[in-house]
């Protein structure tokens, strides 16, 4: 069975390798693109993350991310302390509490793991004191990271009260974690002080040091011959066959400079044949361009005799309308004369008469005027004499 060791340390200063917004960017920083667990076993719903969050004084529920600024900020709101607090003060305390069997715990065991350090944290530090709680996966043990304010029972910031990192407490210390969480979760018994019967004392260490040393380097001499060797036999082998590969490669590229040479020849002819197609396109072009002109003058021409004929047409009709004006005046006139009881009343047709030889010449300048215009836009037609 593995060992389970925990620790704690005052926190960094203001102003001090960034404080307390320096460490709280380290506890709520999430796996970088490309970057994977360093232990197996992760379960799937931390995916993703370099820490998982069990309880936060501000987020207040688990798996939620919660600043560790706001929750030491929090608490130290409730510090009934009358005294302001100084700026180089120490305001928490980093706990680490690491589980090395983590992917072969099952979920009820890591949660009574998880309720035992709590506690334990809380006994000695008070239970408002710990206002953060969260699991760390970026090393190769999980591990439990607390953050402990310093407030002391009589309600003043002091880490010098709460925190007495001596040897004897700190020894003393261990052994209760021991007997409260790691020893009930089935984790070996540390030293505590046997290290003499057991071999772990520094001579002791030394010695079998030196003897592991002095073999791993014989092993390694041995290795390295083995794989020179190896390497020489290997490099022989590839030599050859570059050899074989490189005459191989050099017929191939005579038969692709030949290849080359002909597909050139054929696409110099493609060329000259695509230069010609293109010149005479271009000729065409240009008579097209040319007959489109034409085409446009001519379009041109016919607007405008479009345009004198509609001008002589709305003379004409203007001229009707006058004529036709001035003939239906005669008839109410001829009309009068007729029923009007004149002593020799004219006869019908003698008065009909009379008013068309009144408007006879304004009808004939209408006519003549028409005429002339249809006259001079009507097509000339051409008479070739052919002489015998």
């Amino acid at each position: 069975m593995a060992y389970s060791t925990a620790d704690i340390l005052k926190g960094k200063k203001d102003g001090e390798g960034g404080g307390i917004e320096g460490y709280d960017t380290e506890q709520t920083r999430c796996l970088a693109e490309g970057e994977r667990w360093h232990k197996a076993g992760i379960p799937a719903e931390f995916e993703g993350q370099r820490v998982a969050v069990i309880y936060n004084k501000v987020a207040g529920s688990e798996n939620v991310k919660g600043s560790v600024t706001a929750a030491v900020a929090a608490r130290l709101a409730e510090c009934p302390q009358k005294k302001k607090i100084r700026k180089d003060a120490v305001r928490y305390l980093v706990a680490r509490a690491n589980m090395p069997d983590y992917s072969s715990r099952s979920a009820a065991e890591r949660d009574e793991w998880v309720k035992r350090v709590r506690g334990f944290f809380a006994k000695r530090y008070g239970k408002e004191n710990v206002v953060d709680v969260r699991w760390h996966f970026d090393q190769t043990t999980p591990h439990l990271h607390l953050t402990v304010v310093p407030i002391t029972k009589d309600g003043r910031l002091s880490a010098k009260d709460v925190f007495k990192p001596t040897k004897a407490n700190m020894r003393r210390w261990q052994k209760d974690w021991f007997a409260e969480v790691a020893g009930p979760m089935g984790y070996e018994e540390p030293d505590f002080g046997r290290s003499q019967e057991k071999g772990y004392t520094r001579e002791c260490v030394a010695s079998r040091r030196q003897a592991e040393a002095a073999k791993k380097k014989t092993v390694r001499v041995v290795a390295a011959a083995a794989k020179v060797e190896k390497a020489a036999t290997e490099r022989a082998v590839r030599a050859g066959k570059a050899a074989t590969e490189a005459e191989t490669a050099a017929k191939a590229a005579e038969a692709q400079a030949a290849s080359l040479a002909a597909e050139r020849a054929r696409l110099d002819a493609e060329a000259a044949a695509a230069k010609e197609r293109t010149q005479a396109a271009a000729e065409a072009a240009t008579a097209a361009e040319e007959r489109a002109v034409v085409a446009t003058f001519r379009a041109s021409e016919a607007e405008k005799r479009l345009e004198r004929l509609q001008r002589a047409a709305r003379v004409v009709a203007q001229s009707l309308r006058r004529a036709k004006a001035e003939a239906l005046r005669s008839l109410r006139t001829l009309a009068r004369r007729c029923w009007g009881g004149a002593n020799r009343p004219p006869t019908v047709s003698n008065a009909v008469r009379i008013a068309v030889n009144s408007n006879k010449a304004q009808v004939v300048r209408g006519i003549s005027g028409y005429n002339q215009v249809n006259r001079a836009d009507r097509p000339r037609t051409e008479v070739h004499h052919h002489t015998r």
